[in-house]
């Protein structure tokens, strides 16, 4: 994929700043967003936010590999949420951005390597 191509993706993409969400607001925002997106009414959305101190435990993810005690997790107000994503356990802290862009891939003719690179490149010129 081209700089010019990354570029064209970026420029349909409209930003939105959410603040600060619990994992459970975040993710209804992803699926808002994509439901706008699917349906035409957005081309493209990235959304930049922070979480609330969370840990997330993917499909493949089993408690045994969060390694803060359950007294301790309460104490600092860490709560888990299982998702539906692959992977392990992903911890997300306040001051940590998280960026989730949300893009019609198969309409943009991107394969999963071409979106790869679309997104480092984005990073990169950042």
């Amino acid at each position: 994929m081209s700089t010019s191509q990354s570029e064209s993706i970026a420029r349909q993409a409209s930003v939105y700043k959410l603040g600060t969400l619990s994992y459970e607001e975040g993710y209804k925002a992803q699926e808002d967003f994509h439901r706008k997106v699917k349906a035409g009414e957005l081309s493209g959305a990235v959304l930049i936010l922070q979480h609330n101190p969370v840990l997330t435990l993917g499909k493949h993810a089993d408690l045994s590999y969060v390694l803060i005690d359950e007294n301790e997790r309460l104490t600092r107000g860490v709560d888990y949420v299982r998702t539906d994503r692959g992977g392990e356990v992903t911890a997300h802290m306040p001051g940590q951005l998280v960026v989730y862009p949300i893009l019609p891939v198969l309409a943009l003719g991107l394969g999963a390597r071409d979106y790869v690179n679309a997104l480092m490149q984005a990073v990169i010129q950042t």
